[in-house]
């Protein structure tokens, strides 16, 4: 044991990835929060579509002192418009200093604390995958910083601590796919489908979805050996490592390439770095040797990287669950799963789910076979209507199909779990069905959907949602009703691209889930299940094949 406690505070001869790291995570702490700047009152602010104070208020209401640990952040201080905007100038302050290797370990520390702060009070908006990865990679960048302040290097257990996650993170997104596969993954029909229904497409995903069949079925081999096998070579030599460091960097430029996922991927890439020692850097003058005389230890950071590191592996033992509760293992075991809320032994692994210093990952095990838009329409007179323009959700009214990554759209990709019907709320993946869709936020419920707010403030004109839109066509007058219309979405052929002139897509109505304009105008709550809405889109498509 003190073998390997020693072992574990020697140099690990990745200064240079330290500094990479360091400066890289600032980049991406400014290109998560430097947007909020401009949208912060319209999504989490007072008057916003999931206001931060009321959230608090609920979460203090219900659960006392407990809320300051289910949702630990500096707006308790002060739960305001103005306490939202000086957390996210602090996390920029905090970046820049990253970036300019200025009191880094400080720095460092700032920003994590500022992004850890605003974003566990953000709701829905806040709750995605990328969020979550960057508050862990965050804390870690913490620890990095403080280890070369006090120490003057970076000790083995830090690499550790990067590499593990890199593990776990990458076989996450294999194990999700090829353990007990899908049938689109065992048929090799996955990509087949996926370009064109994954949340936010782009121009090349239309592209590639009219590839043929056979480099679809090439894509998933070249997804199950990077994914499944390359893993395993970040514990090995250095050949292995760098062909992982290429299959990793390469997998996640493609996916960028292919797709709107906000900063997910680069950061992917930057922790990558931390494949490459000091001195395998390619590059003349960034190689170095240099190892202290003396190597020292720092009590308090051996019980924290044990603490980080026992989590990985539980993480990567629940990955194996032959039976999970839920068909994405991204959402968290410890708070979502019914039978263990009341298991005091698991209370720390939900404190670090809490404060997003560990988490699951795992997506696209499937995704739906359908997009819809929901197109939202004002009106005066319940007669004329006119279209609110939104600046990426896909439409096939604007044709909007963008590349935008590495920024991520809050509200316009948040939309693309609202087409599966008014109030998604109610379809709880949990089977129990008495889990909050949300873990980490259980308040947003659905008695109290988002979308409802966002309604609100366009009937209201409120000048901090509508600004969230690229174009709303009652700036003078709030309109009198508001509807909403869903529409069937798919990528035109390439005939009929040329025949439109450069069309994306085609849309074909499909009916109308809200209108405050009708006789019995309903209230905003769940309208429509989501086995309604499959059985409705598949009428329509037998209805449409009876017709040709």
């Amino acid at each position: 044991m003190v073998n390997l406690i020693d072992r574990a505070f020697m140099p690990s001869e990745y200064e240079k990835a330290s500094s990479l790291l360091t400066r890289g995570l600032g980049i991406m702490y400014i290109i998560a929060m430097f947007p909020f700047l401009f949208q912060y009152k319209g999504i989490m602010g007072e008057q916003g579509v999931q206001p931060a104070q009321w959230l608090v208020q609920e979460a203090w209401a219900q659960e006392g002192l407990y809320a300051l640990i289910r949702f630990p952040s500096l707006y308790w201080i002060w739960p305001s418009d103005t306490m939202l905007l000086a957390l996210i100038l602090i996390c920029l302050v905090g970046a820049v200093g990253m970036i300019l290797d200025f009191k880094t370990w400080i720095s460092a520390f700032l920003a994590w604390l500022a992004f850890l702060s605003f974003t566990t009070i953000g709701g829905d908006f806040t709750i995605i995958i990328i969020d979550l990865f960057l508050a862990e990679v965050g804390f870690l960048g913490c620890l990095l910083a403080l280890s070369r302040k006090q120490l003057g290097y970076v000790p083995r257990i830090i690499s550790w601590l990067f590499l593990i996650l890199l593990f776990r993170m990458w076989f996450s997104m294999g194990m999700i796919k090829f353990y007990f596969p899908g049938d689109s993954w065992k048929d090799f029909t996955f990509f087949g489908y996926f370009f064109q229904y994954q949340p936010m497409p782009n121009p090349i995903s239309w592209e590639l979805s009219h590839w043929p069949q056979w480099t679809h079925s090439l894509a998933i081999v070249f997804t199950f050996i990077i994914e499944m096998i390359f893993p395993f070579f970040i514990f090995l030599g250095r050949k292995w490592r760098m062909l992982a460091f290429i299959g990793f960097t390469g997998i996640s430029i493609m996916i960028w390439l292919t797709g709107n996922y906000g900063y997910f991927n680069p950061l992917t890439i930057l922790i990558g770095v931390f494949l490459i020692k000091d001195n395998e850097w390619p590059f003349k003058g960034w190689k170095t040797n240099s190892i202290p005389d003396e190597t020292k230890s720092n009590k308090w950071l051996l019980p924290i990287s044990g603490y980080l590191i026992l989590q990985h592996f539980i993480y990567i033992l629940i990955l194996f669950d032959p039976t999970p509760n839920n068909p994405q293992n991204h959402l968290n075991y410890f708070s979502l799963f019914p039978n263990t809320k009341n298991n005091m032994a698991l209370e720390p692994f939900r404190w670090s789910s809490y404060t997003r210093v560990v988490n699951p990952y795992g997506v696209f095990k499937d995704i739906s076979r359908f997009k819809i838009e929901l197109r939202f329409e004002g009106s005066t007179n319940g007669q004329d209507w006119k279209a609110y323009e939104f600046r990426y959700m896909p439409s096939s009214r604007t044709q909007s199909l963008k590349f935008f990554a590495p920024y991520y759209p809050r509200l316009d990709h948040l939309f693309y779990y609202e087409q599966y019907g008014m109030g998604i709320y109610a379809q709880n993946p949990i089977n129990s069905l008495d889990a909050p869709q949300n873990p980490l936020n259980p308040y947003y419920t659905v008695e109290n959907p988002w979308i409802c707010k966002f309604i609100q403030g366009l009937e209201e004109n409120n000048p901090y949602i509508t600004n969230l839109l690229a174009h709303q066509p009652f700036e003078e007058n709030p309109p009198q009703f508001i509807r909403i219309r869903a529409f069937i979405l798919n990528f035109t052929t390439r005939d009929e691209r040329i025949e439109t002139h450069g069309d994306y897509w085609k849309g074909e109505y499909l009916f109308t889930p809200y209108d405050s304009s009708s006789p019995n105008p309903q209230n905003c709550q769940p309208i429509y299940s989501l086995k309604e809405i499959v059985s409705k889109i598949r009428l329509h498509y037998e209805n449409r094949a009876e017709n040709q």
